[in-house]
């Protein structure tokens, strides 16, 4: 490590690190999100999974055998990798944190 050189220690951003495991039970919902129902009958409101929660605050994600993702996740993180765009169906996607 240089003195005073601004390197960060490598492992320095764990706390913004989310670890997702995925397995056959894991859904677009889990990850990408879904409207639910409110306290108010008959109004839904958007709820965010824990990849879009992710990628709008910046925060590192591990994908644990991300091979069992559905096709559906799997062609939302390419998009998410090239373009910085996590689509959520339909016309709804979130543009990352720029971090």
């Amino acid at each position: 490590h240089g003195e005073g050189g601004g390197e960060e220690e490598p492992l320095s951003h764990l706390d913004e690190l989310l670890e997702l495991h995925i397995d056959e039970e894991t859904d677009s919902k889990t990850l990408l999100g879904c409207y639910a129902a409110t306290d108010i009958p008959g109004e839904f409101a958007w709820r965010p999974g824990a990849l879009t929660t992710a990628a709008r605050t910046g925060k590192w994600v591990l994908l644990e055998d991300v091979e069992s993702c559905p096709v559906e996740i799997q062609a939302a993180l390419v998009r998410l990798l090239k373009e910085r765009i996590l689509p959520l169906g339909g016309e709804r996607e979130e543009r990352c944190h720029p971090n």
